[in-house]
């Protein structure tokens, strides 16, 4: 089975995937006491999500253990560990990495390609995206919308960890390269660490019907965890091997 996430995420970070479809592996009694009064594709989707985490965790070497839900509704991942998971109505995704390595933070989202309605283009897309959206194709718009989503939701997953702060879609706006495999959001407001004008992001795939955004963010003090514009992309496409015009940030 090919992994959506593969080539996505650094050596350090252990993937998994599973079809929505396929047998889960039973839950421990801490995360069935998550799911109290859940609809049955509620319970399918947990499972599917735990059956993934505990998967890349095992590539890890670490045991199978519960990982519930906080009241919040973000996993709580083993002592040492830190991860991330994603589904769609189809496929769940997990990525997962040691604490005491150089990822500091994990964001993954996975998206079917036609997942974001055009009716929905005003709630999440401020004015700069929603006119650089209208120049884009037209057979391709629903695709870039639910790409500018996937990104969102990437980087929210990445950044809460660390600054446990809930926004709005309003509070980030993103720049796609699809072509290229990456995209940066621009924070709009201070959301600490982080400040206004700050920028994160990663990469970015469109496999197997479904839209695919990953990134991390480094320990602190081993590097920085923002970029600008310009030195984003310069970084990314150096990574591909690759040159493109790069804007002034």
């Amino acid at each position: 089975m090919s992994m959506l996430l593969h080539g996505l995420l650094p050596g350090s970070v252990a993937i998994a995937q599973v079809e929505l479809s396929a047998p889960m592996q039973p839950l421990f009694a801490a995360e069935r006491a998550s799911l109290k009064g859940a609809y049955a594709r509620r319970w399918r989707e947990f499972a599917a999500g735990r059956t993934c985490a505990r998967r890349a965790l095992a590539r890890l070497g670490q045991p199978s253990v519960a990982i519930p839900a906080s009241d919040d509704r973000t996993p709580v991942w083993p002592n040492g560990y830190i991860g991330c998971i994603s589904h769609s109505p189809e496929k769940c995704v997990a990525a997962v990495a040691a604490r005491s390595g150089a990822v500091a933070a994990i964001g993954v989202d996975i998206e079917l390609s036609d997942a974001v309605s055009p009716d929905l283009a005003q709630e999440i897309l401020d004015r700069e995206e929603q006119l650089w959206l209208s120049l884009q194709p037209q057979a391709r718009r629903t695709t870039v919308l639910t790409a500018l989503f996937s990104a969102k939701e990437c980087i929210f997953k990445c950044q809460f960890p660390i600054s446990h702060r809930m926004f709005g879609f309003e509070a980030l706006t993103v720049t796609l390269a699809l072509e290229d495999g990456w995209f940066a959001g621009r924070f709009n407001e201070n959301v600490a660490p982080f400040r206004a004008g700050d920028y994160l992001g990663g990469k970015i795939a469109l496999a197997e019907g479904h839209v695919v955004t990953a990134m991390t963010l480094p320990a602190i003090g081993s590097t920085s965890m923002v970029r600008t514009l310009g030195d984003f992309a310069r970084e990314q496409c150096q990574q591909r091997h690759d040159t493109i015009a790069v804007p002034s940030p």
